[in-house]
This record gives C-alpha cells, structure tokens and sequence, in this order.
C-alpha cells in the first residue's frame, strides 16, 4: 500500500501507467487516516485493486478490500483515474469501516471538500466510487462506471446500527454515465 501525506502530487502519463496491488490490500491510501490529510493530488493513472491475485488465506476468514481507501481526507483531488480491482469475499466482521469496504473502486470516508473528477470506476466487486459517513461538499462530476457488482456512485450518510447520528451533505454529484 502506497500512504500518501499532506500537499503531495501523484501523477502519472495517463491509464499506461498502472499501479497493480498485490491483491487483499489496498493499492493507495492516505497516510494519516486518524488525524487526515490535506492537499492530495492524483491524476493520471490506472489503479488495479488486482482481485484475481488475492485468495484468502482460510476458509473461515475471508476479506474485503476497496481498490482505494482515503479516510480523513480533505481539499483533494482525483482526476483522469482508472480504477478496477476492489474484492469482496465475505461481509466482514468487526471493524465497521471494514465491514463496509466491501471491494469499493475508490473509496472515501469522512472526507470532505474533495474533487472526483473524469474517473473510469470500473469492474470492483461492489461501489465504483464510495463516499461515507460525514463527508461533506464533494464534487463527483464527468465520471463513468461500469460492470460494477454494487452501485456506480454511493454517497452514503449513516448506518441505523453503527453510526446513527452521522450524516454527509451538501455533496454535488453531475453530468456521469452509469452502466
């Protein structure tokens, strides 16, 4: 997994260069998810979640992994990104933020002021691009998804039995195409 701190620029020449995961992990995250980063920048690239490398490792515990996970992440953007590979074996216990990764593209959680912008989500075994819990005024616009297992685009505020007071507003979500 690649951790990515405060006002730092990822770039790559556009979906020729790839950043494959090993598979159970994933690829890019932020690196100070407790406290949050701000001022990330990523564009350019094909991120591969790599599920078809991944087998669990018992048969009593399987795993759940997004492609992405930014967490605490604000005043960022994502742009001009491929995005495919998160893995979904099994609902996963404990941990509530794991029990929703559920093989999620890209995926954000209470992150706000961010922009998701010309991102390919594609081919993950649940959410192309996820959005949860207290995550405030993001833009997710010109985006397309696809052959994804759960929803293209999910912003979602709360869950009755994990987080009940907890919602996300004032989100713009415009001019994407899913199929």
């Amino acid at each position: 997994t690649r951790k990515l701190g405060d006002n730092i620029a990822l770039i790559g020449e556009g979906r020729s260069t790839i950043l494959r995961g090993k598979g159970g992990i994933p690829v890019l995250t932020n690196k100070s998810p407790e406290t949050g980063n701000s001022g990330i920048m990523i564009s350019d690239l094909f991120i591969d979640g790599n599920k078809e490398a991944y087998a669990p490792s018992s048969p009593t515990w399987q795993d759940n992994f997004p492609a992405t996970l930014f967490r605490k992440v604000y005043h960022s953007v994502f742009t001009r990104l491929w995005v495919r590979g998160g893995g979904m074996y099994a609902p996963a216990p404990g941990d509530p933020i794991a029990r929703f990764n559920r093989g999620n593209g890209l995926f954000l959680v209470e992150s706000s002021f961010n922009v998701i912008s010309e991102v390919v989500a594609f081919e993950n075994d649940y959410d192309g691009i996820r959005i949860m819990w207290l995550s405030y005024a993001n833009t997710v616009s010109n985006c397309v998804c696809y052959n994804n297992k759960g929803s293209g685009i999910q912003i979602i505020g709360w869950y009755p039995d994990l987080a009940p007071d907890v919602e996300s507003q004032y989100n713009v979500v415009s001019g994407n195409t899913i199929y």
